[in-house]
């Protein structure tokens, strides 16, 4: 059972038993049609994940059966759960339960057979939404300060060994402390953080495709229903809960720092890497986000610092230098007997290095060096201990080659890391030498280390850190990458007791004034200062206007029957019913997203509160499910808004609380835009307008081809009075729009636009003929979009609602220019110039028709610099015959 065991990953729970299954490696042989494995879970579970990864399979499709029972009841069929795995495939499945468990037993086949399995898991998921479950492992004691730190990921090396410490200061002087890493790790600093108490949120999902705190999976992150990016709900719910710090250790934790600052967070930002290493990994956009929206930027050296604003020379923070100082402390008292392993003995003695077994560590340089050394002199007694892991197989399989060809196999050792730090200290403290040879490293810990313990370093000149470190006779500093002069340094050093003695003595002294506890206390006291990099918007203010409520879908069939059930019960009502004192007000843009719809609407509104004047109005979402709000079948409905007639040939929009209720609409506003030119209306459609429209009202449509689509199905009491939102542009107010340009500018840009370049452009612009330029943004998208594309910091942001956007229109002196067609035409409302720019046919024969100021997006280097300068009328085109004849019918 333990072999099979080590196969599968039950989380909190453990297999108990195994019936019918024998091991061999990956392959599971099952001896008979009834193989089992009994699981217990340590707690009551109501579903967890189903993960199984499958190789080579006999037959190559087997039935899984999962069973589940209450304390004391066999297992039987009747609470079970099947599903089917496939040879070479992978089956992740929720499986949820009618009652809590305990207990379960899976089948993996029903049949004699084999299977490879690869992997096999069971997750139990907790009865939460994401959201849920992470409020309540985010930290949050009232009064305490709180800070997150920045991880590119939680591996067994410098940078995450190094935010581990600080976060351990913080919390022992008090703070809230939340880490967030971009990758997981192999579970040792988990295992570090977890005894600190202090919650790890990795922020990009395991193979499962589950995000965990604290290496546990929280519920399944569904991005549809969230709304949002995950990496953006965390950073929200910790500004809520009070987080207004962020320390991000390294440039690759940098993708993270706009978000941050979106939502108010004070950027710290700790700086490891130099310029080669930026460039040759593609750490730019992390760079470019710190150069941004860091408030403070923390170097180790001058070299760092240099190298950083050689690349990024905008900087908007402020920069400071300050060194580490050495947070490995532990007593050297842990087990040596791994160099007895190594075949060095009590008194054997050897050079050791440490770090990523990778080239810019240098691994190769010290295979090289070592080889060198050996045979220059092949009597000694010397051994090279390399302490890192291996992320390229390829290199750690040429390297073992290289040292196995050179004859030195015994005396050159590459091991992987020691996770016991007091092993690691006792194994330094025994050592002749350290080499410090990385081809580029800012301020090596381990370096501090070695110095501290008093082990001679020699490196190389150039390095960065390195150079600084061992300047000044506290170590041997060869020519950049000459082996020859990293040879006689160590040889001097190995015979010369008086320069080993001087050496030592001078590095003591160096590293005794970097303390590691001030070092934490410069942090703390640099998260408390003023921000220095602030924005106009706060993505903690934002508000959204999201559905009311969900409608339950029908499928066809069931709408057919819906229909046919209310036309029979309709046969004997009477039809034509007048408006009464109170008027229904059907709103299309409840549940939008669409600026646009809320536009049109807005205008219907306001044209029946001036129609219906002595009557009361009554909003309800027309396709947004609202309980507190009641339909009544022989109520009048004036239904506003467009999209009425959808693309689909047999299909129209779902209405909330069925179709009996929409019974007697007028229409206002409505039309048929995502109707094909080659679709018919179907006959299903055909009887749903018949039966939900009114017979006698005029209904008011916005273009031709809608009018002819519900003449031709026999509904003729239809004119085409074009958009409501373009009604009260008459010849008269037209005439009061401005011919100059103004002092100000509004301009809408959205997100998916595909052309960042023209959009770049527009802004920039604007800038130049344009005294001050607000942005209208609304949604986070395009917030987003445009925080990659502009400097935002140039232009004034205008939350995301109509009435934010009134106030900006409702000054003198304002021209809109933007993308977004109804934010133009509501400009046009309010008296000022305004140009809508389009890419799509549709939105220029739309503005063709009406006569709207019309721009190509691809026109604008010639033609956006004419129009603004240009004092031509604005003359709106609108029906006004048919838009009084839908008026007066009332």
């Amino acid at each position: 059972m333990e072999e099979i065991m080590s196969s599968c990953r039950i989380t909190g729970g453990r297999v108990v038993k195994l019936c019918g299954i024998r091991k061999a490696g990956k392959l599971w042989r099952y001896k008979n049609a009834d193989p089992q494995i009994h699981i217990e879970f340590y707690e009551p579970i109501r579903s967890f994940l189903f993960c199984c990864e499958t190789g080579e399979m006999k037959p190559q499709k087997q039935m899984v059966t999962i069973y589940y029972r209450r304390p004391g009841e066999s297992f039987s069929e009747v609470n079970t759960h099947k599903l089917e795995i496939v040879e070479y495939d992978r089956t992740d499945r929720k499986i949820c339960m009618d009652f809590p468990v305990r207990e379960i037993r899976i089948d993996p086949a029903e049949e004699k057979g084999s299977c490879e399995i690869r992997q096999f898991q069971i997750h139990p998921l907790e009865e939460k939404t994401t959201e849920q479950s992470l409020r309540e492992k985010i930290p949050g004691e009232q009064g305490n300060k709180k800070v997150i730190f920045v991880t590119h990921d939680l591996s067994q090396t410098g940078a995450p060994l190094l935010v581990h410490n600080i976060a351990a200061g913080f919390k022992k002087r008090g703070y809230d402390v939340v880490v967030l890493s971009g990758y997981s790790g192999n579970g040792f600093l988990e295992e570090k953080y977890e005894t600190l108490d202090i919650p790890v949120i990795v922020l990009r999902p395991n193979q499962e495709g589950y995000f965990c705190v604290s290496g546990k999976p929280l519920p399944l992150f569904e991005k549809k229903v969230q709304k949002e990016p995950f990496e953006e709900m965390v950073i929200r719910l910790l500004a809520e809960k009070g987080y207004g710090t962020a320390i991000s250790n390294t440039i690759v934790s940098g993708e993270y720092t706009e978000l941050m600052k979106d939502y108010g967070l004070k950027v710290v930002s700790l700086i490891h890497e130099m310029k080669t290493s930026i460039t040759l990994y593609n750490f730019m956009e992390g760079g470019r986000q710190i150069e941004r929206n860091a408030d403070y930027i923390v170097f180790p050296n001058r070299f760092v610092e240099e190298d950083f604003k050689a690349l990024f020379p905008g900087v908007k923070g402020r920069c400071l230098i300050r060194p580490q100082g050495i947070y490995l402390k532990q007593e050297k008292n842990g087990d040596t007997e791994l160099l007895q392993q190594l075949g060095v003995g009590e008194d054997g003695r050897f050079i050791v290095s440490l770090g990523s077994a990778e080239l810019r560590k240098g691994v190769d340089l010290f295979v090289s060096g070592a080889i060198l050394f050996l045979n220059r002199n092949p009597d000694t007694d010397i051994c090279f201990i390399w302490v890192g892991n291996f992320s390229s197989e390829e290199l750690r399989s040429w390297l073992l080659d290289q040292v196995e060809r050179s004859g030195w196999k015994d005396r050159i050792h590459l091991i992987p890391f020691i996770r016991d730090a007091s092993t690691y200290k006792s194994i330094l403290n025994r050592a002749e030498i350290f080499w410090a040879i990385s081809r580029e490293d800012p301020f090596p810990s381990t370096v501090l280390e070695a110095m501290d313990e008093k082990i001679p370093v020699v490196g190389f000149k150039g390095t960065g850190g390195i150079q600084i470190m061992l300047e000044e006779e506290r170590g041997g500093l060869a020519e950049a990458f000459d082996l020859g002069q990293l040879t006689e340094w160590t040889e001097k050093i190995l015979s010369d007791i008086q320069l080993r003695k001087q050496m030592t003595e001078k590095a003591k002294q160096y590293v005794e004034k970097l303390d590691f506890e001030e070092y934490v206390d410069f942090l703390k006291e640099l998260s408390e200062r003023e921000k220095v990099v602030a924005f106009s918007l706060n993505l903690q203010e934002w508000t959204e206007e999201f559905p009311v409520g969900g409608i339950v879908a029908k499928n066809q069939e069931e709408k057919e029957k819906e229909l046919e059930r209310a036309i029979a019960g309709s046969r004997f009502k009477r039809r034509n019913k007048e408006i009464g004192k109170e008027l229904v007000i059907l709103d299309t843009a409840a549940g939008s997203e669409s600026c646009g719809d809320r536009i049109i609407v807005d205008s219907c509104v306001a044209v029946c509160t001036e129609i219906f004047s002595g009557k009361q109005l009554r909003k309800s979402p027309a396709y947004a499910y609202d309980p507190a709000l009641k339909l009544q079948e022989d109520e009048v409905k004036i239904l506003c808004g467009s999209d009425f007639l959808m693309a689909e040939k047999r299909g129209y929009r779902e209405f909330a609380g069925g179709i009996k209720k929409y019974r007697n609409i007028c229409l206002m506003g409505a039309d048929a835009c995502q109707l094909g030119i080659d679709q018919n209306i179907s006959e299903y459609s055909k009887k749903l307008l018949r039966y939900i429209l009114h017979s006698k009202y005029l209904h008011a449509v916005q273009d031709e081809r809608t009018r002819r689509i519900l003449e031709q199905i026999g509904i003729k009491n239809v004119v085409n009075t074009g958009c409501p939102s373009l009604w009260k542009l008459t010849k008269e107010h037209c005439r009061t729009i401005p011919t100059d340009k103004g002092k100000s500018v509004v301009v809408a840009l959205e997100d998916g636009g595909g052309d960042e370049k023209r959009d770049l452009l527009l802004l920039q612009m604007l800038g130049t003929f344009y005294k001050e330029v607000y942005i209208w943004i609304r949604r986070k998208s395009d917030y987003h979009y445009l925080r990659r594309s502009a400097d935002m910091e140039k232009c004034k942001i205008i939350l995301p609602s109509l009435e934010n956007l009134d106030k900006v229109l409702s000054r003198e002196g304002v021209d809109y220019i933007g993308t977004q067609m109804y934010a133009g035409i509501r400009s046009l409302g309010f008296g000022r110039r305004s140009l809508i720019i389009g890419e799509s046919d549709k939105a220029e024969a739309f503005a063709v028709e009406s006569n709207l100021p019309f721009l190509r997006k691809n026109a604008l280097e010639d033609g956006l610099e004419h129009w603004i300068m240009d004092k031509k009328r604005t003359e709106i085109r609108i029906p006004d015959k048919e838009i009084e004849m839908w008026k007066k019918q009332f």
